[in-house]
């Protein structure tokens, strides 16, 4: 029964996740849980289960006009990365994994030792973005926060993360299985697109 109701409650978190514009895989389990009236957090399903579940329930409900919208994101996370090239852009995310939905932002990995040097092009460019920070598991015992510089590509937002250099060699552990996130560069970002 549990089994069942954890599927349930993934289900359900990818259908808020697609209908409601969630973005984070944990707040879309606690909707989920409220919504099914469950009490027992043991029973919240993990992270690939809900992705699993939203890339299920995006082909079998949206499937033309998310994958208008992925196709879409790619393309602006191309631009932005031929544009940062210079920086070893890398995608990561929900629009490599290809379960973006309507609300998420394309996040590129940047990687230089002067952050400054991206708020300059961004300046020179007349791009107009807002600094931030954001935290990434390094290793399981290693946390690092990095700068970020967030902007608007029309109605999409680009979440730049820069990274010191060194960390190209290392990508930060994923929130959805305690693995090295997959992170794509220009190259791989332009096969996706291609087909």
């Amino acid at each position: 029964m549990s089994k069942q109701l954890q599927q349930k409650l993934a289900n359900e978190a990818a259908r808020i996740m697609t209908d409601d514009g969630v973005t984070d895989i944990g707040t879309a389990k606690k909707k989920a849980m409220q919504r099914l009236g469950v009490k027992d957090k043991h029973l919240l399903p993990d992270n690939i289960d809900v992705e699993s579940a939203l890339s299920h329930y995006q082909k079998l409900f949206k499937p033309d006009h998310l994958a208008i919208r992925l196709h879409d994101f790619r393309e602006i996370a191309k631009n932005a990365m031929q544009m940062l090239e210079d920086y070893s852009p890398r995608l990561v995310g929900s629009v490599l994994r290809g379960t973006a939905t309507e609300s998420n932002c394309v996040s590129l990995h940047l990687f230089t030792d002067s952050p400054e040097e991206i708020h300059f092009l961004l300046t020179d460019r007349k791009i107009p973005f807002v600094i931030d920070e954001s935290q990434y598991q390094q290793t399981r015992n290693k946390t690092i926060t990095c700068p970020v510089c967030r902007f608007f590509a029309g109605d999409v937002e680009l979440k730049l993360s820069i990274f010191p250099y060194m960390a190209l060699r290392q990508a930060p552990i994923s929130p959805l299985n305690d693995k090295p996130m997959k992170r794509a560069d220009l190259e791989s970002v332009k096969k996706l697109i291609s087909g």
